[in-house]
């Protein structure tokens, strides 16, 4: 049986183009998911990452095994097609580099970077992506709109302000917090915008902004 005749038969796949409500909710979910398993748990946030990378390294060979068995395929898009997207079928899902950008950052940033670079992905990205889907009118680059990228420099900023002031509040002038949210609000927005390069956003939003993270930290001294 062709792989591709499946979906027309049982499942609708949504496109990129969609709005996807069920995904983004299942994006959220998962994210406030993990954080409740570590909170009920004894681990270190390194351990979690290392765990979560070796999860990513199944995942894609799992996912190499359902790409060449259409049997295997058929079971998978049945369970879990309501969260893929139409070129899911064929191409190895979100899964993997969202296990392999959330393991990186918890495995090799400072906590609190690593923790926001996570808060940026679970929260930031779906939000600037159904606003640029619903009020986007202005594109500076294929699929990202003027209005969801200022979403996306939105949610991050404030999740860049919240989390730091109850972090370290009052022990950081007020000034500093302001530039590091600011700042905050831009490296998700362009972590998120690097994604068009065929890089996969749930890969180079907790990635990238830990980067971008640490280096306005190494200057500010927040954390």
């Amino acid at each position: 049986m062709d792989i591709n005749s499946y979906s027309s038969e049982e499942t609708t796949f949504q496109k990129r183009s969609d709005m996807h409500l069920l995904r983004k909710l299942w994006h959220v979910g998962t994210g406030v998911a993990g954080f409740i398993a570590y909170s009920s748990t004894n681990f270190s946030l390194e351990q979690v990452g290392r765990g979560l990378v070796f999860f990513s390294v199944l995942s894609l060979i799992f996912e190499s095994f359902r790409l060449r068995n259409p049997g295997l395929n058929r079971v998978v898009l049945n369970v879990m097609g309501p969260f893929m997207r139409e070129g899911e079928k064929n191409r190895v899902s979100g899964l993997p580099f969202y296990a392999l950008g959330v393991g990186i950052a918890l495995s090799f940033f400072h906590q609190p970077v690593a923790l926001l670079s996570v808060l940026f992905l679970i929260f930031a990205d779906p939000i600037s992506s159904m606003v640029g889907l619903r009020f986007g009118k202005k594109k500076i680059l294929p699929n990202k709109s003027i209005e969801g990228c200022l979403a996306g420099f939105i949610v991050c900023g404030f999740l860049t302000y919240s989390f730091t002031a109850l972090s370290v509040m009052p022990f950081i002038p007020e000034w500093k917090l302001i530039i590091f949210s600011i700042s905050g609000g831009l490296i998700g927005m362009l972590s998120e915008m690097a994604s068009v390069y065929n890089l996969d956003d749930n890969f180079t939003i907790p990635v990238f902004s830990s980067i971008g993270l640490s280096i306005i930290n190494s200057f500010l001294i927040i954390f």
